[in-house]
């Protein structure tokens, strides 16, 4: 079955899903995909907005890609996140669900057992960066990076550097 969206899944859907969601669909619009890429968290308190330290790497990342081709900011909907808590709906609604660590795997199965879901990063959990500081999230954000281009050559699209 071909892949038509995506829900990213972390904790609290401030730092590591709405990074990595982002990152993801930008790679896919770069590829001209319409694949859905979306993210929620499994304890998330509702509304809340990105991390700062997460946004400004988004930021850079996604809209350095475009800088000199005169594109609108492609970093706009990391911006704009607010968090939400992850619901049957979502998982039932997702094609394919990455998720940061194996519980979160566990608490995704709970709602849906039959559901398509896989580490983000096949060798092991993505550690929760928030608060802890800029190192900590370069390093998580570099993680998420590779893992995101990984899953787009999954999904069958040449991603670029």
């Amino acid at each position: 079955m071909p892949v038509r969206s995506v829900l990213v899944v972390c904790a609290a859907n401030i730092c590591r899903s709405p990074s990595a969601a982002e990152l993801l669909a930008t790679l896919l619009r770069e590829r001209g995909s319409d694949i859905t890429v979306t993210s929620a968290g499994v304890t998330a308190v509702g509304d809340r907005p990105a991390c700062d330290l997460a946004l400004s790497l988004v930021g850079h990342a996604t809209t350095r890609r475009y800088a000199f081709e005169g594109d609108e900011d492609v970093s706009s909907h990391a911006g704009s996140h607010r968090s939400r808590r992850i619901t049957a709906t979502d998982v039932d609604g997702a094609d394919l669900i990455v998720v940061m660590e194996q519980w979160h795997a566990d608490a995704v199965l709970a709602l849906s057992p039959t559901a398509n879901v896989r580490l983000l990063d096949r060798s092991g959990d993505i550690p929760d960066p928030h608060a802890i500081g800029y190192e900590s999230h370069a390093a998580v954000f570099g993680r998420l990076r590779a893992a995101v281009a990984v899953v787009a050559d999954e999904l069958g699209l040449a991603v670029s550097d």
